[in-house]
């Protein structure tokens, strides 16, 4: 469990999902980008 800048917990689970690109990673990736991150690009293992 990570605390974000922004205050929101990024859990386990959350980052489960943006690895394995389940249901509901989006809504992980964009906040993360919000954040800085950088966004996924075609062809990228998201488990990297």
């Amino acid at each position: 469990m990570k605390l974000l800048p922004n205050g929101v917990v990024l859990n386990g689970r959350m980052a489960q999902k943006v690895r394995r690109q389940e249901q509901g990673h989006e809504y992980a990736e964009k906040l993360l980008i919000r954040l800085g991150a950088p966004a996924p690009r075609a062809g990228m293992d998201p488990k990297v």
